[in-house]
């Protein structure tokens, strides 16, 4: 069976067979409703009708870091190259690097290095220190209410550019489907960039169970900022059981991550955290139901 394509004005869709599709759309064109729907989103992964994605980046998304802060793409050009192989498809994309988080307070904009690089350092903390993401979660949530804060996306001055090829190939009937995803990352910023991140994220309430070699974890055991050392690692929705398997790139970091705060997040997901001097970075995701995946050959613990 091959992959089909249906493409509109601000989406094209990939049909991977089994009842599941991989869309891109273009910013702020989708059915969510969360702060960081500004953000350019990559591939979403789709169950029937519903998109999984939530308050995810979707797959293959790069982030640049410039001390305390990331800087996320606010927009892209995308195209659908064709393939000679019937079962494959292609489609390119350019990320605009202009997006940054801002907090507002009774709905001005909060201003000052100082303020956001206290917030940065707050935020490393919870990553740092599990036992204390619960509380700090729970002061912030109350800090938000009590101060009428809330999160803001605005346009700042463009990094970059960043090329991304994903080509989506099905790996045979009842084997589920790759995505090979290429990065280009010669066209960015590199004077002052601390850290590039490619995020590969979908829906928590959907993907709610974290699995690898060494173990397994549901919800918020999951954590939200933690390194794994696993060759494979992989992410399921137990309400649709299909799954997502990555592996561990030699000369990257691979962190997982799982945060669900109403109205506000909901994401679980793998990134990568590669070198600031790489230039082309690629990598393969595994989608398709535990026992495709399993037919396949790759483990889904």
């Amino acid at each position: 069976m091959g992959v089909a394509l249906e493409c509109a004005p601000a989406l094209v869709r990939a049909d991977v067979g089994d009842g599941l599709s991989l869309i891109f759309r273009e910013s702020e064109g989708g059915p969510w409703h969360y702060p960081s729907c500004r953000i350019q989103k990559g591939l979403v992964l789709c169950c029937g009708d519903r998109e999984l994605v939530e308050e995810g980046t979707g797959f293959g998304v790069p982030l640049l870091r410039f001390g305390h802060e990331t800087v996320f793409p606010g927009g892209a050009r995308a195209a659908v190259e064709s393939r000679t192989n019937g079962d494959a498809l292609g489609i390119r994309v350019d990320y605009e690097l202009n997006l940054v988080e801002r907090m507002a307070a009774g709905g001005e904009i909060i201003g000052g290095r100082m303020f956001y690089a206290a917030k940065e350092y707050l935020a490393g903390l919870h990553r740092r220190y599990p036992p204390l993401r619960g509380v700090g979660t729970w002061a912030s949530n109350g800090l938000r209410t009590v101060c009428r804060l809330g999160t803001r996306f605005e346009t700042a001055a463009t990094r970059g550019v960043v090329n991304v090829l994903y080509t989506i190939q099905r790996a045979g009937e009842g084997r589920g489907a790759v995505l090979h995803v290429v990065v280009n990352l010669g066209g960015i910023q590199r004077e002052g960039c601390t850290g590039i991140i490619i995020a590969n994220e979908q829906g928590a309430n959907y993907f709610d169970r974290y699995r690898d070699s060494k173990q397994a974890l549901v919800g918020r055991a999951i954590g939200t900022w933690d390194e794994t050392q696993a060759d494979l690692a992989s992410f399921v929705d137990s309400r649709d059981n299909i799954a997502f398997v990555l592996r561990r790139i030699e000369g990257a970091r691979m962190f997982r991550g799982w945060e669900r705060v109403e109205n506000r997040l909901a994401w679980s997901g793998l990134s990568y955290v590669i070198p600031i001097n790489t230039v082309s970075f690629d990598y393969d995701i595994q989608i398709g139901t535990p026992n495709d995946l399993r037919s396949a050959r790759i483990p889904v613990f």
